[in-house]
């Protein structure tokens, strides 16, 4: 499914269901806490098939052209720019690569994804952190470009980029993601980068084309990713 990045979003992500199975290693790195103009930012996450890094002002033509598709804006929220405009998107990005944690914790929350080389910009991914008593929590929202359906990136982008978060956050609980009813592509992707459908809100939604749909809620806690050996809270 298309999804909508967090910072204006209800985590809409995007992928066709994947035929290709990748074993595979990833790394990540300590988290970014500025915005970067350099050419080469260090990843938060290197993987065979991608690179998670922070934005770069040169990132916003390959993200146009990435976005440009109505496939993409089908499962947006309606305050992501569609159509896309380069103004708008330089816009987005402008916002978005400049969204933290929290001033004391002054950690970048959202990132696109590359080829491994850089040459390629595949998509994007990013945590809205939620307040009040939900301050433990993110939402994520992500998209992948539709020349990069089919391949697994979106599964394992969520899943590496999720971890990272809970690495990078001591007192991060829970990442959570709305799902328009109708994305079963991103549905699918979730649950196999390992979130849990919770429930459905029911008819919660409207948007042109699509009339009135019902949202679907998943998500990953911390304790999930313990029963894997990963996820561990340091401040526990």
């Amino acid at each position: 499914m298309a999804s909508s990045q967090a910072p204006v979003s209800t985590a809409t992500a995007t992928e066709t269901t994947t035929t290709t199975t990748v074993t595979t290693t990833s790394t990540t790195t300590s988290p970014t806490t500025t915005t970067t103009t350099n050419p080469n930012p260090t990843p938060i996450v290197t993987h065979p098939l991608f690179h998670i890094r922070p934005y770069l002002p040169s990132d916003v033509m390959p993200c146009y052209q990435a976005i440009n598709s109505p496939l993409i804006a089908k499962y947006m929220l309606t305050t992501f720019p569609n159509p896309p405009t380069v103004p708008g998107t330089e816009l987005w990005i402008s916002t978005t690569a400049a969204n933290t944690f929290s001033p004391e914790l002054p950690v970048l929350l959202n990132y696109a994804i590359v080829s491994p080389d850089g040459s390629q910009f595949i998509g994007s991914l990013g945590f809205k952190r939620m307040l009040d008593v939900e301050n433990r929590n993110l939402e994520l929202g992500y998209w992948v470009g539709v020349d990069h359906w089919g391949k697994g990136i979106g599964t394992a982008a969520v899943r590496e980029f999720v971890r990272w978060a809970f690495r990078s956050f001591p007192e991060l609980e829970r990442v959570e993601a709305q799902v328009f009813s109708g994305n079963g592509g991103s549905i699918k992707a979730l649950t196999k980068a390992g979130f849990v459908h919770e429930g459905t809100r029911r008819r919660a939604a409207a948007k042109e084309g699509l009339g009135i749909f019902d949202i679907k809620m998943l998500s990953v806690i911390r304790a999930d990713l313990a029963e894997e050996g990963e996820g561990s809270n340091p401040s526990q």
